[in-house]
């Protein structure tokens, strides 16, 4: 199959999918499939980042807490797995969706 467009059609493919992950092929591809695609947004891999810092950070925490005795590690280590949680979340919402 062949499709051709006009350079401003072009031009606003290539700008819909540089605000992703895919490439203008894989877009189409996602689009015509019925995927729900979303822009990722310039700051979400600095959050994710963010999250990882404090993760292991609290892991850090953790370990010398646990080495000497000062803090509730079970309640330390809900927050780590909490913190995880937000990470995964953030990751599903910048990811294609099936419709």
């Amino acid at each position: 199959m062949t499709l051709r467009f006009t350079k401003q059609e072009l031009d606003a493919l290539t700008k819909k999918a540089r605000k992703t992950k895919y490439s203008r092929e894989g877009y189409c591809r996602n689009i015509l499939n019925g995927a729900k695609v979303y822009a990722l947004d310039v700051d979400v891999p600095r959050l994710i980042q963010e999250v990882k810092r404090v993760g292991n950070l609290l892991n850090q925490i953790a370990k010398v807490a646990n080495s000497q005795d000062l803090v509730d590690v079970p309640l330390l280590r809900k927050a780590l797995a909490d913190l995880e949680d937000v990470k995964d979340l953030i990751t599903r919402s910048y990811t294609t969706e099936t419709s």
